[in-house]
């Protein structure tokens, strides 16, 4: 099932610290360096406080193939749930009762 969809990870570190993450979790899609957090405040996930905290807070976005944002994650307490939220939209955007 073809869902028209890129996968893309956004974070402040720098991009050799992205290529050892990706090989290291041998990641299927492409990192982002967002140093100067203009990605970040665009999304709405910059900190404008840390208090000890990352930069940003942790999100998932899913864009569908006209830019329209169909949905926005932002649990950073159990960001694995995002999988699934990510899964329902797809599921919903492709017009199928479940996906395998």
């Amino acid at each position: 099932m073809s869902h028209d969809a890129v996968l893309i990870g956004i974070s402040p570190n720098d991009a050799e610290s992205h290529r050892q993450f990706r090989e290291q979790n041998d990641l299927p899609f492409n990192l982002v360096s967002d140093s100067d957090g203009d990605l970040s405040k665009l999304f709405g996930v910059k900190r404008s406080w840390t208090l000890g905290l990352v930069p940003v807070r942790r999100a998932t976005f899913v864009v569908d193939k006209v830019g329209i944002c169909q949905g926005a994650f932002t649990d950073e307490i159990n960001v694995t749930r995002h999988v699934d939220d990510v899964l329902l939209v797809l599921q919903k955007l492709s017009g199928v009762d479940q996906i395998a």
